[in-house]
């Protein structure tokens, strides 16, 4: 591959958020989004709430995932 095309491809890996981008690996995007979705859901029945009394089953069961999934996520 010549030195154009080269630097052809690794521009177009770079503008689509491919790793050359800093954005990781499909599955890095998507757990980083599941983690973000998760802290946002709980924020959101925090203030709905209006309480920090809060379960990792509530914020399941608003995600639509099993509260043993999110110790996947988080310790």
């Amino acid at each position: 591959m010549s030195a154009a095309a080269h630097d052809e491809v690794s521009a177009r890996v770079a503008t689509s958020g491919g790793p050359a981008a800093g954005g990781g690996t499909r599955r890095e995007r998507a757990r980083a989004a599941t983690t973000e979705e998760i802290k946002d859901t709980a924020r959101r029945l925090m203030r709905e709430q209006q309480t920090t009394d809060i379960t990792l089953s509530d914020i399941a069961r608003a995600m639509g995932m099993t509260p043993p999934a999110l110790y996947r996520y988080f310790a």
